[in-house]
């Protein structure tokens, strides 16, 4: 009969840690999207903000054209400020469940750190990707519209227009096809 109702409060437990993990996460992405905007908005009173379109354009380029890209690069570096955040609240959460179940945190974390590095092994072109598409946000080195040449392996050069920049990707629009190019191979990337 206690097993019974500690089983109901440990899953009560667990629901309520689910949701407000959820809602915190929701809560702190809204507060990054905002506060991304608001330095955005005070950068630009900087001559050499990082938030300026940066990259002058062969065509001239309009004043809305270029706002659009720079909220596209502020909606973007806060989506990836964000997902990094929800990561930590997710961990955080985890840990907090397995302490919930007295499971012992020194075997789970070690156990962790070899899962973890197993991870890193397998996820360091992501990690990479992730970070360079940072890099392309920032320095703005391309943005949606853009028509671009890119050099694939084995020489082969693609032209295309860019439809959408993700965290680990760039997605072009050919005649041929879609491409969805890794973000570590956009510095390979020419801007028409």
């Amino acid at each position: 009969d206690d097993s019974l109702g500690g089983d109901a409060t440990d899953a009560a437990f667990i629901f309520v840690l689910i949701v407000v993990t959820w809602v915190v996460g929701r809560l702190v992405g809204t507060a990054i999207r905002l506060t991304v905007r608001r330095l955005a908005r005070r950068g630009l009173l900087r001559a050499n903000s990082a938030w300026r379109t940066r990259v002058p354009r062969l065509v001239a380029e309009s004043v809305p054209v270029a706002e659009l890209r720079r909220e596209q690069r502020m909606d973007a570096a806060a989506a990836m400020l964000s997902r990094l955040a929800k990561v930590g609240l997710w961990l955080t959460a985890t840990v907090i469940a397995l302490d919930r179940f007295d499971v012992d945190l020194l075997i789970a974390v070690n156990g962790a750190g070899f899962l973890g590095a197993a991870v890193a092994i397998g996820g360091q072109n992501s990690v990479h990707d992730y970070l360079n598409g940072l890099h392309v946000l920032l320095e703005d080195r391309l943005g949606a519209g853009d028509d671009v040449e890119v050099t694939l392996e084995g020489g082969a050069v693609v032209r295309g227009t860019v439809t959408r920049l993700g965290a680990f990707a760039v997605r072009l629009e050919t005649p041929d096809g879609t491409y969805h190019l890794a973000n570590r191979r956009t510095h390979q990337i020419l801007n028409r």
